[in-house]
Formats: structure tokens, C-alpha cells, sequence
């Protein structure tokens, strides 16, 4: 119909300024394919972190990787040791980066009680969405879990690379998308309550 055709032209004219916004960062992330050091030193990150919660199962407490990951501490000698193999110099006075991925930043800082904690908000999230789209057959509902399912996911898979969700503005919206689904589910309970009633209400009186 023209009113769904409208919609759909004004969700990609959006869609399309949004990637003209961040195409020079998309045209980075291209020109970095192949990038051996990186793809190194995101493993060594990783090492760091999964030697820190050896250490401490209960983590390292939250905001303390930048602390952990500089001298005195030992973590930052699987950054010290890649630098001095590729032939480069250490830099006393700079800063150690943070670990990228967002999975195991969790499980340094928070260890195994924080990241099963965040797990299973994610995988409640999805969950109620999916319902909704049994539930929901037609309509915006529908969609709109739909959306934020897969919204959602893209974002939970990138974070294996990047910290998508520390960034406030992403954290923000993260949190209204939660806030929406919760919505979604009382109105999926309202929709299976009501469809368990009617048959009640519509029956004849003895």
C-alpha cells in the first residue's frame, strides 16, 4: 500500500543518512582489515584478561582494568613481552590500553558472578522479544520486537570485538530498548490472558 511503501522510504532515507554519517569510520574499519598487530594485540589483551580473573574469580573490581594493566602490577607484562617481540620500544610513560572486547572486560573486572549476571539480562531480553513474535502475529508489536531482537544482537556480537555498550550513548539507548521489551512483555501476558478469557466470557450461562 502507498502508506507502507511512505514508511518504508522514510526508514531508508534515515537508514541511509545514518551511514553517510559514519562512513568514514566504516571505511577505516576496511582499510584495517588485514591488520596483523591489531588482530595480535586484542589477543594479548584477551591473555591479560583471562590472567586476571585466574587471579581473582570475583574480578578486579569495576573501572580497575586501566589501574590493573599499568606498573606495579604484572598483567601488563603480556603487553610489554608482544611489544619487545616485534622489535619496538616500551613507552614507560604512555598509558596501557583497555581490552576491547566487552565479554571479557566483564569478566576481568566483574569475574564469573558479574558476566552470568549480564548474560542473562541479554539472553532475557532476546527471549521476550521472541515470544512476542509467536505472540504477536500482526501488527506493530511485532515488527517493533523485531527490530530491537535484531538491533540487539548485531550489538551483542560486535561487542566481542569492540565495547559498544560502555559508550553512553549506546548504553543509553541499550537501556530504553530493554525498557521497551519489558513493555512489549506485559502486553504479550495482556494478550495471552485475554485470549485464555474469552472463551470463558463468550460461553452461554447454564
Amino acid at each position: 500500500t502507498a502508506r507502507r511503501l511512505t514508511a518504508t522510504g522514510i526508514m531508508g532515507a534515515v537508514g541511509t543518512l545514518g551511514l553517510l554519517l559514519t562512513l568514514d569510520t566504516i571505511i577505516a574499519r576496511f582499510g584495517d582489515h588485514g591488520n596483523e598487530a591489531s588482530s595480535e594485540l586484542r589477543h594479548v589483551m584477551n591473555a591479560a584478561s583471562k590472567r586476571m580473573l585466574q587471579d581473582h574469580h570475583l574480578g578486579i573490581g569495576w573501572n580497575n582494568f586501566a589501574l590493573a594493566f599499568n606498573p606495579p602490577f604484572p598483567y601488563v607484562e603480556e603487553l610489554h613481552e608482544w611489544v619487545l617481540g616485534r622489535g619496538m620500544k616500551i613507552q614507560e610513560d604512555a598509558a596501557s590500553p583497555v581490552v576491547e572486547s566487552h565479554y571479557w572486560l566483564l569478566l576481568a573486572e566483574t569475574g564469573y558472578q558479574g558476566f552470568t549476571t549480564y548474560m542473562l539480562v541479554i539472553l532475557m531480553g532476546l527471549w521476550r522479544n521472541f515470544r512476542a513474535l509467536l505472540t504477536f502475529r500482526h501488527g506493530f508489536v511485532r515488527s517493533l520486537s523485531f527490530g530491537i531482537a535484531v538491533a540487539c544482537t548485531l550489538n551483542y556480537v560486535q561487542s566481542t570485538l569492540e565495547r559498544v555498550l560502555v559508550q553512553p550513548r549506546n548504553l543509553g539507548l541499550w537501556i530504553i530498548l530493554l525498557g521497551v521489551t519489558a513493555r512489549i512483555e506485559s502486553l504479550r501476558r495482556e494478550a495471552v490472558l485475554q485470549k485464555r478469557l474469552s472463551p470463558i466470557a463468550t460461553s452461554p450461562s447454564p
